[in-house]
């Protein structure tokens, strides 16, 4: 027989969960309580069904004698990436349980490392994910780590570990599930692949849960604030859309991998389809050109929002918030098995506020539920569909005001940061959408796998609203119109892709191949007419604005996207190289109802990209990339013919460092990005549009993501971007793109102090630095640079209870957000403290 090595040493630990919670009282209470009982309502249900299952599963494991592993609780555990015997020896010493191994199986095994609450049996899964070892339960409560599914010790017969050991993969996928601290260590938004990060040749940032949670997000963008290269929040405090910027170009929004629908550059733009945080396990940024995979999309890069999905192992959160602008808000997040054999798994997150904003009449309630359900029906298959419900009403929309009294004081002082130039009597904004969709995995062998996601989304919107047009010279009477739209959006999208693992000689292969289809159809009907002017100092309000009877603007749009790809990751020792190619098909039809006119577009456009990367023994992985984007343009020129689509191409070189034995990840980048085909002014003709135009990008991206020990996390970001309009006929010639900053910087570390009593309290503080912006076109000014400090506190009492404070821009700075000309500037978010009280089980 094999000798085996045995540690022991016990050491009590609990779970450490970040949540926000809240406090709710009662303004348009009746909306709220009926949103709250109908989730609870739901989630009694489910919960119920839970419990009973849960006490058929613990009486069948009595009766069956099942070891005291499968009832040991969840723990908080940190073992660090590196060897697997060393992963061994302090997953014996932090849960107190006897491993047995040889060990000389294990001696050349490494493991990505544990950090987080789970129970052992989970942990020590995860633990030796991906060795070829299996973990084999013993009668006295311990484990043997064996190679075969037959492993067996002296110390009596062996048990199988709970079925958590079963669904470790997917209940973890590492590409797409929990992340335990700051750092993931892998991500298929890439490569559409499993694939570890230090291996990709792209570079790609991964904002986990635990950060969220630490940093008490309310809204996506607020996610990304500490990304590199991101501009989050370019126009301030608006409650209408998340808006953000990648590498100085618009950023596309991908939601479990595929496309938002999105209108851009058109009337109508603000109907932005949302998702909540809440509902995130994590947030991912794939910086440069993806059309390699996702077919038409702006040059700078994409975030993808990955969702919370239904968990094998039972876990219950109910939270309230209350905070600044008088913030009130209760969360509900409820996962776990919904029959006895862990087939199929539920998940039921919701979440109700009610909330008024920084400028005043403007509110934030939200009303959102997205429960979900998975089918496992064996290790090989995977079934999960959800739907999302969102509705928002905010009273009046953003406010923006002139550079002068904004960014520069006028004659008369700056303007208010919670003034209206809308009108509460006029302005109104409530927006409704619907989400469903599925996505499907099924292992065919150990060689073939098969996936398949598909989503509709809905989005009605009624919108009405004041705004500034013009300054007066007075310096304070600022000319105004009204406004008023009523778009629909429906989509659809569809991804369907084959994965085959295989080799030639010494070189591994890891080929993806699909097909994707999307289509959207956009009807937007807008009026357009007059209102009043308004004192900036001293506003008057309830005189409404005067709308025709009929639209000025009314479009039917339909766009179509079919595209066909195929990559192939190669691996020969140390190097892995990345070549794909796409060629995508696009069909689109806008309806002028109005003219009595139809413009019809086809363009079709091959793209594709390359990447080398070697992974050093050391953890350094230095790399070169280079792809190509393209983005159709949904106009014409003077005579009618419709625009080509931009093109776009970025060169990037960079280096990804993990130390040894330490969960962490540094990245640096140097880019250069060029955008063609951009639409500029006809010479011989002002009236009408050529596409000449171009605009580059260039720059340095540095990050680093920490988990250091189980205490602390840090992420900093450094970004140099320089962009730039290099062809032109227009006055943006030689200058920068408004609302981009050439420098960016943040840092962010939470740190858990240890227990004073039954209480392990923590605190987290960050720093942001937001460079000077062109504040139009023409640059013919420029918003000052900005530094704002973050701050959290937070006291976890036990296990079931959790007490956060959060507070962001802690000074009040009083700050422009960005302009986008004279009379559009948008002031960033004051002081906001929001205090969360959590119970979980």
């Amino acid at each position: 027989m094999p000798s085996h090595v045995s540690h022991t040493l016990t050491r009590a630990a609990r779970a450490r969960t970040f949540v926000r919670a809240e406090t709710a009282t009662a303004r348009r209470a009746v909306t709220l309580a009926a949103s709250t009982l109908f989730a609870l309502a739901a989630i009694n249900a489910l919960t119920a069904a839970n419990a009973h299952a849960q006490s058929a599963a613990s009486s069948a494991a009595s009766t069956a004698a099942a070891p005291a592993t499968a009832a040991r609780a969840a723990q908080l555990l940190h073992i660090p990436a590196g060897s697997l015997q060393q992963g061994l020896v302090a997953f014996a010493q932090q849960t107190g349980l006897m491993i047995s191994y040889d060990a000389a199986q294990v001696a050349d095994k490494r493991t990505a490392g544990v950090s987080g609450t789970y129970t052992p049996s989970l942990a020590l899964a995860l633990l030796i994910e991906g060795t070829g070892l299996q973990a084999t339960g013993q009668p006295n409560g311990g484990y043997i780590v064996a190679p075969g599914p037959n492993a067996a010790g002296a110390g009596g017969a062996a048990v199988a570990l709970p079925q958590t050991n079963v669904n470790a993969r997917a209940e973890r996928d590492v590409a797409r599930g929990p992340v335990v601290g700051y750092v993931a260590t892998r991500s298929d938004t890439a490569t559409k692949s499993d694939t570890s990060i230090m291996q990709t040749s792209q570079s790609i940032s991964v904002i986990p849960r635990d950060q969220m949670n630490d940093q008490g997000v309310q809204t996506v963008s607020d996610a990304l604030k500490y990304a590199a290269g991101v501009t989050a929040d370019p126009y301030g405090n608006d409650t209408r859309a998340d808006w953000f910027y990648i590498r100085g170009f618009n950023a596309d929004v991908y939601w479990d991998g595929l496309r938002v629908p999105q209108i851009a550059n058109r009337p109508g733009s603000y109907a932005a389809i949302r998702v909540d945080p809440y509902t995130l396990e994590r947030v991912e940024v794939l910086r440069g050109p993806s059309s390699i995979l996702y077919g038409a999309g702006n040059l700078g890069g994409l975030v993808n929002l990955v969702s919370k999905v239904p968990s094998a192992e039972p876990y219950r959160e109910i939270g309230i918030d209350y905070g600044t602008f008088d913030r009130r808000q209760l969360r509900v997040d409820m996962t776990g098995p919904a029959n006895e054999d862990g087939t199929l798994l539920y998940r039921i997150t919701g979440l109700g506020r009610l909330s008024n904003a920084q400028t005043d009449n403007v509110s934030d309630d939200r009303i959102m539920i997205q429960p979900s359900i998975t089918w496992r029906p064996n290790a090989q298959t995977s079934l999960t569909w959800f739907f999302n419900y969102m509705q928002d009403n905010m009273g009046s929309s953003v406010s923006y005001g002139p550079a002068l009294g904004m960014v520069n004081e006028s004659r008369w002082g700056r303007i208010d940061r919670d003034l209206l130039t809308g009108d509460p009597a006029f302005d109104r904004y409530r927006k409704t959408q619907v989400a469903t969709g599925y996505r499907f995995e099924h292992r065919l062998n150990d060689a073939l796998q098969f996936r398949s996601t598909a989503r509709f989304t809905h989005m009605n919107l009624d919108y009405k609203s004041i705004y500034g047009t013009g300054l007066l010279p007075d310096q304070r009477t600022l000319q105004r119109t009204a406004y008023q739209a009523e778009p629909i959006l429906n989509g659809w999208q569809l991804d369907n892709n084959v994965q085959y693992d295989t080799a030639t000689g010494p070189v591994a292969h890891k080929v993806v191949g699909g097909v994707d289809f999307q289509t959207q159809r956009f009807l937007n009907r807008v009026w357009s007419g007059s209102a009043p002017s308004l004192d900036l100092y001293a506003p008057v309000y309830g005189v409404k604005g005067v709308l025709p009877a009929n639209p000025t603007t009314s479009t039917d749009q339909t766009q179509t996207q079919l595209g066909l790809y195929l990559q192939d990751q190669m691996r020969w020792d140390r190097w892995y190289l990345t070549l794909g190619g796409r060629e995508d098909f696009t069909w689109s039809t806008t309806d002028n109802n109005i003219a009595k006119t139809t413009v019809k577009q086809t363009p079709s456009k091959f793209t594709w990209r390359a990447g080398l990367l070697y992974e050093s023994a050391i953890g350094l992985s230095p790399y070169f990339s280079y792809s190509t984007s393209f983005l159709p343009t949904l106009s014409t020129n003077l005579a009618g013919t419709p625009l080509q689509p931009t093109t776009g191409q970025q060169y990037e070189i960079g280096l990804k460092y993990q130390p040894l034995n330490t969960n962490a990840i540094f990245t640096a980048s140097l880019f250069n990005l060029t955008q063609q085909n951009v639409s500029t002014a006809d010479p011989a003709n002002t009236r009408n549009t050529i596409q000449t135009g171009e605009v580059r990008s260039r720059g340095v991206e540095l990050e680093a993501r920490m988990s250091l020990t189980s205490k602390l996390n840090v992420v900093a970001s450094y970004t140099y971007q320089d962009v730039e309009v290099t062809r032109s006929n227009n006055v943006d010639l030689g200058k920068r793109p408004y609302g981009v900053p050439r420098n960016m910087a943040s840092f962010w570390a939470d740190y858990n102090f240890g227990s004073v009593g039954d209480a392990k309290l923590g605190a987290g503080a960050g720093i942001r630095y937001l460079g000077q912006t062109a504040g139009d076109t023409a640059n013919s000014f420029s918003v000052p640079s900005v530094t704002l400090v973050d701050a959290s506190l937070h006291a976890d009492i036990g296990w079931r209870w959790r007490l956060q404070l959060n507070a962001t821009n802690l000074f009040d700075r009083t700050y422009v957000a960005g302009c986008n000309t004279t009379v559009q500037c948008y002031y960033g978010t004051g002081r906001t403290v929001i205090g969360s009280v959590t119970a979980r089980w």
